[in-house]
């Protein structure tokens, strides 16, 4: 089971009938960003919230430049993984300054 999020749009929503109901309910109190959305063209789709991220490296050039590597499928976003990163290492930091 692959966890995915709703990318709003036309058409049917894929999920099941008791998730579709409740993107319905939870988009309907934004009525202007779903019918942005409608407007545009875009169609009802899905984003996985997880990603099989392959082939991580790293390597620090100086002190303050590192540099990553990685693979991700397609449809996949490398600045969805650096963002994650970043925020694991200020979360990681806030609880040793807190320690």
């Amino acid at each position: 089971i692959a966890p995915s999020d709703p990318l709003w749009g036309r058409g049917p929503c894929p999920a099941g009938t008791a998730c579709a109901q409740l993107e319905h309910a939870a988009i309907a109190e934004y009525p202007d960003i779903a019918g942005g959305l409608d407007a545009a063209g875009l169609e009802h789709a899905r984003r996985a919230l997880r990603l099989d991220l392959r082939g991580m490296s790293w390597h620090w050039h100086g002190d303050a430049a590192l540099e990553l590597g990685f693979t991700l499928p397609a449809g996949a976003y490398a600045t969805a993984v650096v963002q994650e990163l970043l925020d694991d290492a200020a979360a990681q930091a806030a609880l040793g300054d807190a320690a």
